[in-house]
């Protein structure tokens, strides 16, 4: 296709070899069974992903942590879906909930435009992208952080998000 449409995008002949990130928008994917007797699933086979930055190291890593930690402990790996249930899930499931805010273009402007204008909401916003910011609080922070004021909440209004 390319070679025929892009001619002059196919300089390097070589392959691309890439797997889809899983990106889940439906919440209840993570009620589907991770584990069984002698097997299961972690990382991206896990669906392990976050919705909205795509990120899944940290997921596959973490979770064959729980895993290793289970099966050094008590040999079975029975555990282990109640571990990711408990460890991992509550971001996951909180992150595909908010994913439809995030990759709407409108309110990803207005975030920006909050984040020029209030320290706050830029902080919390950095803090989101270097991964020290979860999902499962990340509203009550930036409702903490941008209606400090009596002036924020009015300025709020008037952006209508």
């Amino acid at each position: 296709f390319m070679e025929v449409h892009f001619p002059l995008a196919c300089i390097n002949k070589s392959r691309i070899f890439a797997g889809l990130i899983p990106s889940i928008k439906d919440p209840s994917v993570f009620n589907h069974p991770l584990s069984g007797d002698n097997w299961a699933l972690l990382g991206d086979a896990a669906a392990l992903a976050d919705p909205i930055s795509g990120e899944g190291i940290y997921y596959a890593l973490k979770s064959a942590q729980l895993l290793s930690g289970i099966l050094a402990k008590e040999g079975k790996v029975k555990a282990y879906a109640g571990e990711i249930q408990k460890e991992l899930i509550p971001e996951l499931r909180t992150a595909s909930q908010y994913s439809h805010w995030f990759f709407n273009p409108r309110f990803t402007h207005k975030m920006i435009q909050l984040s020029y204008s209030h320290q706050g909401i830029n902080k919390v916003l950095v803090n989101l992208i270097e991964g020290s910011q979860g999902y499962t609080t990340l509203k009550q922070r930036l409702i903490k952080e941008k209606f400090s004021t009596l002036f924020d909440l009015i300025r709020f209004a008037y952006l209508r998000i």
